[in-house]
């Protein structure tokens, strides 16, 4: 098969293996080199400032540093991430130059703004869609669909995050590519005498500090009630904040995080609302963990998941902390859902089968152009 080159352009994120979004990319761009060459075009925001080392081009966004919210509105009622960006395109032209790449693949909306289809096939990752959370968004939900499926639709091919973005994306020919950690490393023997009820994720994320305080002030009392010796164990960027309270272990940025993993009794996902969960959620599985998730954080996985078989998942806190506790209880039924979840990542959740999805759709469209 001929090497296909490949331009991945990528907006406020990077291929990165220190959190969710930049773990998607970095599997992205890991498919597409085992086509042949790949190189990331950052959209960057201006002036720009501290240019990531995985970055081969940059090209500006038209979005400024650190943006007030006025700003955000605007952006939101002129649509402007679904329209093209004209300074952003002229330089993917004078990146072709010296570049023949022979697709281009854009990540969010958001980098759809340099989409060159008016000379190379196109391929979106929407990733997480821009769902209507507040009263603007909800107020302009069907333009603002109407203005994603207008602009999905130039694109030889869309990936969604969830399954049922499909249904959204309906005008679109899209395809369900899933979240997994790029770097997560064979499956692990968690520790017989494990007792850390495990949290990852950076706590510069809202969603992310809403987790960490339920389950410090609501569940971490409830399990000291079962067991005294067990604990609370938060990782990621910013949660050694949480240091110094008791039953709680705020550990922050890690190097090793298979050590946590293989330290980690049950692998808790409490997140409501926005994104943040699907990585969190596909590393857990590949890792082999028993994992208790919120109806949300599972819905990234709905048709390949099945609650109560492979994962556990919750619809309220309430919920959750009385299923989180049930399984304490039930050794049984803790091994059977790790051994569920490490059937299932070996057959959806790999690298393996990302690979096999993009080489598929890719070659197919450079191969129609």
């Amino acid at each position: 098969m001929k090497k296909i080159k490949s331009l991945l352009i990528s907006s406020k994120d990077v291929p990165s293996d220190t959190y969710g979004t930049g773990q998607r990319l970095l599997s992205i761009k890991i498919a597409l080199e085992k086509l042949g060459e790949c190189r990331v075009l950052w959209l960057a925001p201006q002036p720009q400032e501290n240019i990531p080392a995985t970055v081969d081009y940059t090209a500006p966004s038209g979005i400024p540093h650190n943006p007030e919210r006025m700003y955000w509105i605007r952006r939101n009622l002129s649509f402007s991430n679904f329209r093209l960006y004209l300074p952003a395109i002229k330089e993917v032209e004078k990146i072709r130059e010296t570049y023949q790449f022979d697709v281009a693949f854009c990540s969010f909306f958001a980098a759809s703004v340099a989409a060159p289809h008016h000379f190379v096939p196109c391929i979106l990752d929407a990733d997480r869609l821009p769902m209507p959370e507040t009263t603007l968004t909800r107020a302009i939900w069907p333009v603002t669909k109407y203005m994603m499926n207008r602009c999905g639709a130039k694109f030889k091919h869309v990936f969604v995050i969830r399954p049922d973005d499909r249904f959204i994306l309906n005008k679109c020919n899209t395809t369900w590519l899933p979240c997994i950690s790029a770097t997560a490393k064979a499956q692990i023997d968690v520790q017989s005498d494990a007792k850390n009820i495990l949290f990852v994720g950076s706590a510069g994320w809202q969603p992310n500090r809403d987790a960490i305080t339920f389950l410090i002030t609501q569940v971490l009392p409830r399990l000291r009630a079962i067991n005294p010796e067990l604990r609370i164990r938060l990782v990621g960027d910013g949660t050694e904040a949480y240091s110094g309270i008791d039953g709680v272990d705020a550990a922050g940025f890690v190097a090793d995080i298979v050590q946590e993993y293989k330290q980690a009794l049950v692998v808790m996902c409490p997140i409501w609302n926005k994104g943040g969960a699907n990585v969190k959620l596909a590393e857990a599985l590949q890792y082999g963990c028993a994992i208790v998730a919120s109806t949300n954080a599972a819905d990234g996985f709905r048709g390949i998941v099945t609650p109560g078989k492979d994962i556990l998942v919750a619809e309220n806190n309430e919920m959750m902390i009385e299923v989180l506790c049930n399984l304490i209880k039930n050794p049984v039924q803790l091994v059977k859902i790790k051994e569920n979840a490490r059937l299932l990542a070996d057959s959806f959740l790999s690298q393996a089968y990302i690979d096999k999805i993009i080489k598929q759709i890719v070659s197919n469209v450079v191969e129609q152009q």
